[in-house]
């Protein structure tokens, strides 16, 4: 992998200088991205957070740690259709996506002739058709992983091979197929914190190392190739330069270059998306754009860009809306759904519930237990201190003390008869025991006497 890095990075250097200059043909993939950077003025190569990576820079790719995937409609100057569909799929190495690009449109019309100075219609009508299809393979990985410095811990960066397949076909036409192939490049900077950067070198392969689409006539097209530097600024929000509620604020800023097409201007980008709930995206933008000015000049155009972004689960449903001045009056809308979302702002802290501080007591409690001695004895009552915690009192109600029984059941009323009559002769002066004892003593003194004479 180190290999295919080394060779990416002395492509897109190469490819800086040394261009086919054939001819230079049109991209379809120029507006073929998300509903969500086009809200923003297509301002998204230092943001580069989801599967819109895919379209405009594959470095962002590497930050996905799920399954995403997104599809795209709308009509381009309600002519042009668009269908847009990508997914990616995070592995033990990296991430891989794939994406498909589908744009074209017919028309059908009726002939013309030039007679006299006038035009005129005939009854033969004419139709044609043009269809482009691009499919996208792409990679994206940490650039630590590959080389362990330091210095590469924040950065990823991501590669694209496009296989595009062009039909053209109509009254009159033939040969009108194409085929091709070229290659993006990313780089993404996310030291953490509000602020990151990207690179986007987009179509890098000069024409010398196929990147290039041929005509089955035999004509070669050079794709245009640009690079765009992005940055991009969290204003509100989790790891933003301020937090304010559950608002979400980030500004991007992008630029783009053109070393292929030295008459074509640099482009700004500038979008801001703004959060104020969970589940509620607001986007605004300026997308330039090169137009014509007759006899090969170009200008700027600053076309003014919004969007909504709704958030429900894992599922993020787009709308952006896009104003081109070089077709003005027409509306250009684009409609996008992703599934599998990055976990949005978190919950503002909330204040933590007073709770009632419950005193614990301890008490002293007289637990009285009867002992029953298995010989013929009175009973005895012992009384004996156990400490017992209290428990808490909930809602200003005591538990009662459950009376301790003794484990051997007896007639209570027996034992308290013996018991009373223990106490008794206890604490009493018992006569007739004493006289007994008396006379015992006087006989057992006369036999002793009597023995003593005798002797």
């Amino acid at each position: 992998m180190k290999k295919i890095c080394i060779i990416l990075a002395v492509m897109l250097f190469f490819s800086l200088t040394v261009f086919a200059q054939t001819k230079v043909g049109d991209d379809p993939t120029k507006i073929s991205i998300g509903a969500r950077p086009f809200g923003m003025g297509k301002a998204y190569v230092g943001l580069a957070d989801d599967i819109n990576s895919l379209f405009l820079n594959p470095a962002g790719l590497s930050s996905l740690d799920h399954f995403q995937g997104m599809s795209l409609s709308g009509k381009f100057i309600n002519e042009v259709n668009y269908l847009i569909v990508g997914a990616a799929i995070p592995a033990k190495q990296g991430v891989f996506g794939v994406g498909y690009i589908g744009s074209g449109f017919g028309i059908t019309t009726l002939a013309t002739t030039f007679e006299s100075g006038r035009v005129s219609t005939t009854n033969e009508s004419l139709s044609y058709s043009d269809y482009d299809t691009i499919l996208l393979f792409s990679y994206a990985s940490r650039l630590q992983s590959f080389f362990d410095f330091p210095i590469f811990q924040d950065f990823d960066f991501g590669a694209t091979l496009k296989l595009y397949s062009k039909q053209l076909s109509g009254t009159s036409v033939s040969n009108g197929t194409a085929s091709g192939y070229d290659v993006d490049f990313g780089l993404v900077y996310k030291p953490g914190g509000p602020f990151s950067a990207g690179l986007y070198a987009k179509n890098i392969l000069p024409s010398s190392m196929g990147g290039k689409v041929v005509w089955a006539t035999g004509l070669i097209e050079a794709l245009p190739s640009s690079i765009t530097s992005g940055i991009s600024l969290k204003l509100l929000g989790e790891n933003g330069l301020r937090k304010l509620g559950m608002h979400a604020l980030r500004l991007n800023f992008d630029l783009d270059y053109h070393p292929n097409q030295t008459n074509v201007p640099n482009l700004m980008h500038v979008g801001l998306e703004w959060s104020p709930v969970r589940f509620l995206d607001i986007r605004v933008g300026i997308d330039q754009d090169a137009i014509g000015l007759g006899g090969g000049g170009l200008s700027v155009a600053n076309n003014f860009t919004a969007g909504v972004g709704l958030v429900y689960k894992k599922f993020r449903f787009d709308y952006a809306y896009h104003q081109f001045q070089a077709t003005p009056g027409v509306d250009n809308h684009y409609f996008a759904l992703t599934y599998g979302l990055f976990p949005r702002e978190p919950e503002p802290p909330t204040q933590p519930k007073k709770e009632k501080v419950v005193e614990v007591k301890e008490e002293i409690v007289i637990v009285e237990e009867e002992i029953i001695i298995k010989e013929i004895k009175p009973v005895k009552k012992v009384k004996k201190k156990v400490i017992v915690k209290a428990q808490p009192k909930v809602e200003k109600q005591k538990e009662e003390m459950k009376e301790v029984k003794p484990e051997t059941r007896v007639d209570q009323k027996a034992l308290d008869e013996w018991a009373k009559e223990g106490e008794e002769d206890e604490g009493g002066i018992n006569f007739g025991v004493i006289a007994l004892g008396i006379a015992a003593l006087a006989v057992g003194l006369f036999f002793i006497a009597k023995f003593a004479i005798r002797k």
